[in-house]
């Protein structure tokens, strides 16, 4: 992760890719948490963009629908699932809630120190603002098929 200052005027959240304002946040990660956990040949990212798009014919939905992966709006959210089995659903909702959670505690967070590496939402986890060259290790979140807990993933 590469290390920039930030400012207290700085109530964005920030993901691997980009810095989002909240509700920009919470639909990016949501697509996110859909690619990451499904790995799916039939639905994507559209690029540049938070929405799902469907590539192929493979799904309950034609090819090129545009779903919005928003796990709070009940409507959109069952019309994401309708692509994924019902362990996938739970995941995904899983993963959404918690970038959502990540992003509320980093925007409530009192602004990070221009010498650390800021706090982000990498897709699985939350990390907070980190000094560089210090080693963190975080819990491997519930959501990840397989996942023990107690299991951990370090970033330097």
């Amino acid at each position: 992760i590469t290390c920039h200052a930030q400012t207290s005027s700085d109530r964005m959240c920030r993901a691997k890719f980009g810095t989002f304002a909240p509700a920009s946040f919470d639909l990016y990660a949501c697509a996110m948490c859909y690619t990451y956990l499904t790995n799916s040949e039939d639905v994507a990212v559209l690029p540049y963009s938070s929405y799902l798009y469907v590539r192929t014919d493979q799904t309950v939905y034609p090819k090129e629908t545009l779903l919005t992966p928003d796990a709070e709006n009940a409507t959109f959210a069952d019309m994401v699932c309708r692509t994924l089995d019902h362990d996938g659903c739970i995941s995904w909702k899983s993963c959404c809630k918690a970038a959502h959670t990540c992003c509320q505690s980093h925007i409530q967070s009192p602004p990070g120190r221009n010498d650390s590496c800021p706090r982000t939402w990498d897709g699985f986890g939350c990390w907070e603002d980190t000094r560089p060259g210090k080693i963190v290790y975080i819990g491997c979140p519930a959501f990840l098929k397989y996942s023990v807990s107690s299991s951990k993933y370090t970033i330097v």
